[in-house]
Parts: structure tokens; C-alpha cells; sequence
């Protein structure tokens, strides 16, 4: 008998309850599969194509990249590049996106096999970063300088381009290889760069700064400069090259008939100071936030490692060799004085002889000091101490206040830092000179000067210098006839210089009524080591009374420049006035 799957209800929705469900594919899915359709399409147009219409790729291998290209005319002169250099060259110029480059591939047609290798060599070099304690401001990375030594060379005709590529490759061979593992030291920070690689990266810097007009000439004058020289000089050189080639090809123009131990003395304290140009032209100064909202300021040396500081220096230095004539001692004496100072004392230093020289002599001429060096000794009084720099320092300066054991400084705008320095550096010149046999008295005016808050120096400083007469070039003029024209202003300075609480002098002088300021002084002048006693015995007396007492002492002075009386005659008898006015408020 057959069964029918109707007599068996229960194996009838056994089977219902197993039948598959229909599933719809994700739009992912769909994706997938289509995507494996398109590449089974693809393989099959290939299997139907003819071998010979394929395009063929080659690989070019660095170290760090891998460029692919279509084999073409290109990547026959790229492999034909790499034939003629080591291995490490060429991936180099791969790593670099140097190998591919049009430029370069011209290039490379017009050089010789050794001057591809030369460039490979510095190509190389340049990937060494230079120390980066002198390189912080100008240096380029070695790659970009690479590149665009390419478009320097390509500019400069065969012989000039030869003699460029045999001095990079000279400068290349001292220089280590970058370390890729070593960028970073054990703390993750930047490992520095290595000093052998600063002279390859300052003679390439250069010659790429320099204006196509001026390429060739400019070009030939670094290399004939570098001729002859040893590896320290050629040092010096090239770190002055690297950083400003205009003002060092000024610079050996004006000491081009200087011994050159003189030369070799200044060229290397000038290198050594552009090291120093480590920060941007407009820094964040290190500022005192102890009293916000109510005041800050800087520390002193706060842009003294600014490119424009530091360059300004240089700028200072060259133009003393140009608008003057030193002899060789002088000028090795100078460099030799300056290596030893700090940054600050090295600025106050040549502010006080360029400020200096231009109130003696002027600075519109080619005046000689070699022969009368009279100015310059003068000036070497003030820039040889270091109280007397100190206080140049900080005449450029505003109000000074102390935090956390250091000084801070108010931050004065830059024309009236610069006006108030230099009134500063005239008056101290002045003096100095109308007291050339008494060095010390200068000395002793900058210390009591620097005693004073920043507004009191410069409001002094400034009246002081308008005391005397507007004369220019001091050093012309008969010393004797100057003493006369500057008696109210050596009247102040020697006021200043014998007051022993200089801060009361000059608040005493600022409440007198303005008439009577000049008598003032000229007493003050006259009584010598008294001057604090004569403060103390005018200041409780009314203005008309101080003015009679001064008066009486300028008297006696008169009748001594008459000769009716015996300057010390007269100066006891001032003595014994004020003696007598201190017992009047006394009792």
C-alpha cells in the first residue's frame, strides 16, 4: 500500500517548519560582490589583451620611500643617475624626491661623473642637521636645501658650477652621516646637531640667499675668499656667509689692509657672535608675572640672542671699521676685549664706542685714530668697566624691580631705549673727556648715576646734557676753552659725583623753584665733598631763604675766579655758613 504525505499530517508540518527563509544581501555586501565582479572582468579583458600593450612599471628604492613610475625616457636617465652613484647616494635622492625631479634630471645631463657624485655627496650631507645652537633662525631643512642648490647650480655657468661642487664635496667629506634611530635622545628631545655639518649647510645657505643678478660675481667672490684659507678661518667665514653675505662682504672690504692676524681675529669673534642669533626678531621676553595687572618687565638680556640684536652688533662693529681708521692694535684689541664679555656688556661695549666716537670726533668722515688715539683711550675708560657698561645696559631700560632674587625690567619703547641710551653714552663721553686725568671721576658718575630709579637717570642725564653747550666733534676744540663752555654741566656732574646719598640730591634739586636750580649746581659744585651737608641744611628752609644761602656761597666763588679770595679761604668759609645754618634749625 503507498503512503501519501496526506495521511501523515504530522510529518507534514515537520517539513513546513524546515523550509528555508528567504535572506536579503546587505548593501555592504552587495558592494563586496560587486567589486569582485568588476576584478573578474578586468582579468578576463586581460587574458584577452595582447602582452605586448601592458605598461610596465619600475621600482626606485630609498630608505624611507618607494617611487613607482611607468617605464618611460625619465626613469632610463633616473636609473642611469643611480649607475654612477653608491648605493647610499641614490636612495638618498630618492628619499629626498630629489631622483624624479625634472630639474635635476637636466641638470644631471650637464654634469660630469664626478660632479654628480660631488652633489650626491653634499646632497647627502645636507640630510646631517647642523648644530642647531647656530642654526635655529636660518636653517633650512637639508632637504629644501637641496633642492634648491639644484636651482643655484643650474643657473651658474660650467666653470663657476665646477668650482661650487668641488668645495661642497670638500665641505661634505667631514660630515657624519645622519643617524635616523638618533633624533630624539633618551628623554625625547631633539638629539643637537653635529658642528661638522655647519660649514656644508652655511656654503650652500649662501650661495641659494643670493640674487640671480648677483649669482655669479657674488658666487666667485665666496669662493675666492675661501682660497688659501685654513679650516678655521674658512669656519669663520662661512658662518658669516650663511648668516648675512652682504654685511660680511662689507665687512672684509674694511679690514682687506689689516694684518691678518688682525683679520683672523675679528672675522672669528664676529662668527662667534652670529652663533648667538638664536631666537626671532620679536621675542616673547621673559616676563615677571609676580604682580599681574599692576606691572611687569623683562630681564636685562631678554633679546640679546634676537637675530636683529645680534646682527645689529655686527652691523655696529662693521660700520666702526668703515667710518674710522684704527690701527691694528687697536682693532685686534677690540675683538680680543669683546670675546670675553657677555651678550649685554658686548651691546654696552660697542654702543659706548660708536656713541662714543661720533660725540668725540664724528662719523661723517674717515677720521684717523690710528695716528691720534687720544678719543679712543678715552672711550676704552668707560667700555673697559664693567659698572659703567652695566649701567649703558640698563639706561635702555625702564624702572627696575626684583622677584624671586632676580631683576626685572620695564620694557621702554624702542626709540626712547635708544634716546635714552644714547644720552646716556654722551654725557658719560663728555665727561670723560673734560677729565681726561681723572679717569676715576667718570667711574664714579656712572655708580652714582646707576643708584638712581630709571625716570630719575633719565630725566637727570637729560637736563645735564642740555646744561652744556650743543658741540659736536669735542675732540677739535681746545680743552680749555670747552672747560669754560661746559661749567653748568661739569657743575652737575661734580655735584653728582661727590654726593654720597644722590637720590636726596636730586629730589632735593626737582622741588626747587626753577631759577634757582642753576645756583644750586654751581654751589653745590663748589662746596665739594659738602654737597649732602648742603642738602641737608637748604631743605627746611623756605625757597627765598635757600636762595639767599646759595647765593652767599656763589659769591665766594665769584671773588675766587676774581682772585680777591684764596679758593680755600672761600670754600672754609662756605663750610662754616652751612656749619652755622645746621645750628640755626638745630636749636
Amino acid at each position: 500500500m503507498k503512503i501519501t504525505s496526506d495521511q501523515l499530517p504530522l510529518q507534514q508540518g515537520l517539513s513546513s517548519t524546515l523550509k528555508p527563509q528567504q535572506v536579503e544581501p546587505s548593501q555592504e555586501l552587495k558592494s563586496q560582490l560587486k567589486q569582485i565582479n568588476s576584478v573578474e572582468v578586468q582579468i578576463e579583458q586581460l587574458r584577452q589583451q595582447d602582452p605586448s600593450e601592458f605598461t610596465r612599471f619600475t621600482a626606485f628604492e630609498g630608505k624611507h620611500q618607494v617611487v613607482i613610475l611607468p617605464e618611460s625616457e625619465k626613469t632610463d636617465q633616473m636609473h642611469a643617475v643611480l649607475g654612477k652613484l653608491s648605493q647610499e647616494q641614490g636612495q638618498n635622492l630618492v628619499d629626498l624626491g630629489i631622483l624624479e625631479d625634472e630639474e635635476f634630471l637636466a641638470l644631471a645631463q650637464q654634469l660630469s661623473d664626478t660632479e654628480l657624485k660631488q652633489f650626491a655627496n653634499a646632497a647627502l650631507a645636507l640630510q646631517t642637521p647642523p648644530d642647531f645652537n647656530s642654526f635655529a633662525l636660518n636653517y633650512s631643512s637639508g632637504q629644501q636645501n637641496a633642492k634648491d642648490f639644484i636651482q643655484t647650480l643650474s643657473s651658474l655657468d660650467s666653470d663657476t658650477r665646477s668650482q661650487v661642487l668641488a668645495k661642497a664635496d670638500e665641505l661634505s667629506s667631514k660630515v657624519p652621516l645622519a643617524n635616523d634611530d638618533s633624533v630624539y635622545d633618551s628623554g625625547g628631545l631633539l638629539n643637537p646637531g653635529s658642528p661638522a655639518a655647519n660649514d656644508i649647510h652655511n656654503f650652500v645657505t649662501a650661495i641659494n640667499n643670493i640674487d640671480s643678478e648677483q649669482l655669479s660675481e657674488d658666487t666667485n667672490r665666496i669662493l675666492d675668499n675661501l682660497e688659501g684659507t685654513d679650516e678655521l678661518q674658512q669656519s669663520s667665514l662661512l658662518q658669516l656667509f650663511g648668516g648675512d653675505l652682504e654685511l660680511s662682504f662689507r665687512l672684509l672690504d674694511s679690514v682687506e689692509s689689516f694684518d691678518p692676524k688682525t683679520q683672523d681675529a675679528v672675522v672669528g669673534y664676529l662668527a662667534e657672535l652670529s652663533k648667538t642669533a638664536t631666537q626671532p626678531d620679536s621675542p616673547e621676553p621673559l616676563i615677571n608675572t609676580s604682580q599681574p595687572g599692576e606691572w611687569h618687565g623683562a630681564v636685562l638680556n631678554h633679546a640679546d640672542d634676537t637675530r636683529s640684536v645680534v646682527y645689529g652688533m655686527i652691523e655696529t662693529f662693521v660700520s666702526l671699521t668703515e667710518d674710522y681708521t684704527f690701527s691694528d692694535d687697536q682693532l685686534k684689541e677690540m675683538a680680543t676685549d669683546l670675546t670675553h664679555l657677555d651678550s649685554t656688556h658686548q651691546r654696552a661695549y660697542l654702543e659706548i664706542t660708536s656713541t662714543g666716537l661720533n660725540t668725540l670726533v664724528g662719523d661723517d668722515s674717515q677720521h684717523d685714530l690710528s695716528s691720534n688715539d687720544a678719543a679712543l683711550s678715552t672711550l676704552d675708560t668707560l667700555r673697559s668697566d664693567h659698572n659703567t657698561r652695566m649701567l649703558v645696559a640698563e639706561s635702555y631700560m625702564g624702572e627696575k624691580r626684583i622677584s624671586d632674587g632676580r631683576a626685572f625690567y620695564e620694557i621702554k619703547d624702542r626709540d626712547t631705549a635708544i634716546q635714552d641710551q644714547r644720552q646716556t653714552i654722551e654725557l658719560l663721553a663728555t665727561h670723560a673727556w673734560l677729565n681726561q686725568d681723572e679717569p676715576a671721576q667718570t667711574k664714579q658718575l656712572a655708580n652714582n648715576l646707576s643708584q638712581l630709579e630709571a625716570d630719575q637717570r633719565d630725566d637727570l642725564i637729560k637736563q645735564t646734557n642740555h646744561a652744556g653747550p650743543a658741540t659736536s666733534r669735542l675732540a677739535e676744540h681746545d680743552l680749555g676753552l670747552l672747560e669754560d663752555d661746559f661749567e653748568q654741566f661739569l657743575n652737575r656732574t661734580n655735584a653728582i659725583i661727590e654726593s654720597k646719598g644722590v637720590k636726596d640730591l636730586v629730589e632735593f634739586e626737582s622741588a626747587l623753584p626753577e631759577p634757582v636750580k642753576d645756583d644750586f649746581w654751581q654751589a653745590a659744585s663748589f662746596v665739594e665733598d659738602q654737597v649732602d651737608q648742603l642738602v641737608e641744611t637748604l631743605t627746611p628752609f623756605t625757597d627765598n631763604t635757600k636762595a639767599f644761602i646759595l647765593e652767599s656761597i656763589n659769591s665766594l666763588k665769584e671773588a675766587t675766579d676774581e682772585q680777591e679770595l684764596d679758593i680755600d679761604i672761600a670754600k672754609e668759609q662756605a663750610k662754616s655758613l652751612l656749619n652755622s645754618m645746621s645750628e640755626l634749625v638745630t636749636e
